[in-house]
Parts: C-alpha cells; sequence; structure tokens
C-alpha cells in the first residue's frame, strides 16, 4: 500500500492516484494554467517583452515571425485552459469557449493603451487561429483518449 498524502477520498480516475489524491493533480495543473495566464498576459501588455531575453542565450525568440508566436502560444493557452473541462470530466460549454475569444481579442485592444504597443488587427487574428487550432487539437486528442479513459481497449467505441 501507498502512502495516503490527503485524507479526502475521490472518485475520479487518474494515473497518479497510487502517488497523490486526484483534487492534487487538478489543483497543480489549475494552478499551472494560472501562471501561464498571468505569463501571457504580462507579455502581452508589457512595453518591451523581449527586453528580458535580448541578453541571454534566448535572444532568437526576438527574432521568430510575431504572428507565428501569438498563434503558437494561443494554441498552448487554450489547450492548457480549456484542457481543465476533460480533466474534470466536465462537457465543454460555450462559456469558456467566448471567454477565452474574448481574452484573445480584448488582449490586443488593451495593447492600444500601453506605451510601445499597438492594437493590432493580424495580431488578433492569429490569437484567434490560435485558439480555434487549440481547441480543434484538444477535441482530437480527448476524442482520442475517450476510449482509454473509460476503460475500455484501443480500437473500441
Amino acid at each position: 500500500m501507498g502512502y495516503r498524502l490527503c485524507r479526502r477520498q475521490t472518485n475520479v480516475h487518474s494515473p497518479f492516484k497510487n502517488l497523490f489524491c486526484a483534487h492534487m493533480v487538478v489543483r497543480g495543473y489549475l494552478a499551472g494554467c494560472v501562471a501561464m495566464l498571468c505569463f501571457v498576459s504580462w507579455a502581452l501588455l508589457a512595453p518591451d517583452p523581449f527586453a528580458v531575453v535580448r541578453t541571454s542565450s534566448l535572444s532568437w525568440v526576438e527574432s521568430v515571425s510575431d504572428l507565428l508566436v501569438h498563434t503558437v502560444v494561443f494554441s498552448a493557452l487554450s489547450i492548457a485552459w480549456l484542457g481543465l473541462f476533460p480533466l474534470l470530466r466536465r462537457e465543454l460549454t460555450a462559456l469558456p469557449v467566448f471567454t477565452m475569444l474574448g481574452y484573445c481579442v480584448l488582449m490586443e485592444v488593451f495593447q492600444a493603451f500601453v506605451p510601445g504597443r499597438d492594437c493590432n488587427s493580424m495580431d488578433a487574428l492569429c490569437n484567434v487561429a490560435g485558439f480555434v487550432f487549440g481547441l480543434t487539437s484538444l477535441r482530437v486528442l480527448t476524442h482520442l483518449s475517450r476510449p482509454m479513459l473509460s476503460g475500455s481497449r484501443i480500437g473500441e467505441f
């Protein structure tokens, strides 16, 4: 028998159930999502976010296409945040989807009020494209993993 790190019994099936309680895994995942959201918000609203990496070994990041960075970052952000729903075994509703879409667009609008930054419609479009790519990827991954989550063998639906 393994050591129990919490007292509360949960019904969530998790690959970590022998090491951690499921709610501890969800809390850690949620903390990671909040940290990611804070970092992305800071990077989008800082007057010069590349000043941090300009003198480091990550200076190559500044040369990557801005539109590609927006697309990749918002794909990862949407997979992380919307990935909470399959983890909690809840259906993804319209509210979190539209909230995330609003965040994609509003971050570009807020940049108009930051000195040295501007509101760029192409950046907003890439934010939304990244979100849609992330949402689609999450849907595909959730669909592919559903047989494994339900306990059936691979190939059975």
